[in-house]
């Protein structure tokens, strides 16, 4: 708990000291919320009667943004700091790095959960789209998904720690994540695709207002499943490429 603490009171601390980037991240979320409006009313033909299409596009959005608050949150930082010289100097100072990790990308996904929460609720009451806000329930199975991305982001940051350069595929995996949001429906995709269930059950409580404990339970062991087997993975090959970068020397390459 203490760590938790200490990991948001350094997050609200850097959300002030660089206020304008605050700012900023949340200006450009606004106008690519307002492009993908703009662009699903252009191809309707109707600005105003948007429908499901429309809210599914938006809960999509919401999703990805938030799997992306994740995925940077982690294997970003990690790389940044291996590119600045800085990471064998935050390991060597931190008893349990891999915790330190989970616990930041927690919170910075709480935190951002509640940025993005207010501006969805905002942008779609002013375009009149309809979603059902279930705080709880929405809160509770993204948070869920979210650690299937975050065992992603680790692996991410593991091979960060190997490897010289991971710019273009870091990058990639953006785009490969929210893809991966619109293959069809099968079991492979539900066990397979990080949020994937997730995102559908989102689809279901937002556009549907299903609660929590009115969802498929068979989509919901998936999403366990889904999530804690991307985790544990995750968690395990970090640790081996810590200790591989570690017998290597990689950890303080520019």
């Amino acid at each position: 708990m203490k760590l938790i603490l200490a990991c948001l009171y350094k997050e609200l601390i850097y959300k002030k000291r660089y206020l304008v980037n605050t700012v900023i991240t949340m200006i450009l979320f606004c106008v690519i919320f307002i492009i993908l409006i703009g662009g699903y009313s252009a191809i309707s033909g109707s600005p105003f009667q948007f429908g499901e299409s429309a809210a599914g596009l938006v809960v999509s959005y919401y999703a990805w943004t938030m799997m992306l608050s994740v995925y940077t949150s982690t294997g970003y930082i990690v790389y940044q700091n291996k590119q600045h010289g800085t990471l064998e100097n935050i390991i060597s100072n931190t008893r349990h790095f891999t915790l330190l990790l989970i616990c930041e990308s927690i919170v910075s996904s709480a935190i951002y959960f509640v940025f993005s929460w207010l501006i969805i609720g905002a942008l779609t009451l002013i375009y009149g789209i309809k979603l059902h806000f279930m705080v709880f329930s929405v809160f509770t199975i993204l948070m869920t998904g979210l650690l299937s991305v975050l065992g992603l982001s680790l692996i991410v940051a593991g091979a960060a720690m190997l490897f010289r350069r991971m710019d273009g595929i870091m990058s990639i995996l953006q785009f490969a994540l929210l893809g991966g949001l619109f293959l069809p429906e099968s079991a492979v995709t539900y066990l397979g695709i990080p949020f994937y269930s997730a995102n559908k059950m989102l689809m279901s409580i937002f556009i549907d207002g299903t609660s929590l404990l009115h969802l498929d339970l068979d989509n919901c062991i998936m999403l366990v499943c889904n999530s804690l087997v991307f985790l544990a993975a995750g968690i395990l090959i970090f640790q081996l490429c810590l200790k591989g970068a570690k017998r290597r020397g990689t950890l303080s390459f520019y």
